[in-house]
């Protein structure tokens, strides 16, 4: 099935969203309904930023890793 890149990333923050305010209402602190909705928010742009940065740095520092031991020969 193929989907638009827009609706991809649309359908993965309200997913993610979800899946935090689920986790912060029901986990081991409890926050009420209005403050896991508030801070899933603000909390779901940030986790997907973050996943996307990380794999961004794992992809750069393999690369330089693979410079590395091709200039040393290996």
């Amino acid at each position: 099935m193929y989907l638009p890149k827009p609706l991809k990333a649309l359908l993965m923050l309200l997913c993610v969203y979800v899946f935090l305010v689920l986790m912060f209402r029901y986990g081991r602190g409890g926050m009420s309904w209005g403050h896991s909705l508030l801070v899933g928010l603000a909390a779901a742009p940030a986790a997907l930023l973050w996943g996307r940065l990380r794999g961004h740095w794992n992809e750069r520092a393999r690369t330089a890793g693979r410079r590395w031991r091709e200039k040393r020969g290996r």
